[in-house]
């Protein structure tokens, strides 16, 4: 298991949930709000589950680029 994506997905994770939680600008423009929370939540799990499949921080990254 590659413990960078499980650091990564770490933050993530707090990033998430510190924006979920957090009063922010964007929570003035309700969409936008929910976008970056949508965003940050499904990059969390996806982090997650690409560390609990074996995979590495390269895969991750390679997966985002397209």
């Amino acid at each position: 298991m590659d413990l960078r994506l499980a650091g990564l997905a770490s933050v993530l994770t707090a990033l998430a949930v510190a924006d979920t939680i957090l009063p922010t600008p964007e929570d003035a423009f309700p969409i936008l709000g929910w976008f970056d929370e949508v965003t940050l939540w499904g990059l969390s799990i996806k982090a997650w589950i690409d560390f609990l499949s074996n995979k590495t921080l390269e895969d991750y990254v390679w997966m985002l680029k397209g």
